[in-house]
């Protein structure tokens, strides 16, 4: 049984939830950032050198990006995608796996919120149809 099948509508709505048939969603107030709540607060303390991704590859190679390292990456990839036309209400599908990657897409496109655009990862859009037409929709930064 699911703890929340028990709670009231308001219940839900005092914990940012809502139902959504059989499933529970989040409910983000519309100027929500999540660039601004994760990378973003960190880069103006003394935590701008530490690690803020580790990521250990399958031979055992430990990588480490700092706050300021992944600030960097994002930055770039946030201006390519601009460059490249990505506006308000367009949606940007990420494909990396579990990688290092993945959390640089994820800063840049929220970082570029600004220009209303979304992520969303590749499996995810393959099961709700948000990205139709395979190699049609991928695009390489």
């Amino acid at each position: 049984m699911n703890p929340f099948d028990d709670l009231s509508e308001s219940r839900l709505a005092r914990l940012n939830l809502r139902r959504q048939g059989d499933d529970l969603a989040i409910v983000w107030p519309a100027d929500t950032n999540i660039y601004h709540l994760t990378l973003g607060r960190h880069l103006g303390t003394g935590a701008r050198d530490l690690a803020a991704v580790t990521f250990e590859a399958a031979d055992g190679t430990v990588t480490r990006q700092s706050f300021a390292e992944v600030e960097r990456a994002a930055s770039g990839l946030a201006a390519r995608l601009r460059g490249l036309g990505y506006g308000r209400g367009d949606l940007v599908v990420i494909h990396t796996g579990q990688h290092p990657d993945t959390a640089v897409a994820h800063m840049a496109v929220c970082k570029a919120r600004r220009h209303g655009g979304h992520a969303i990862p590749a499996l995810w859009s393959r099961h709700t149809g948000a990205c139709r037409g395979g190699l049609r929709c991928q695009g390489s930064f």
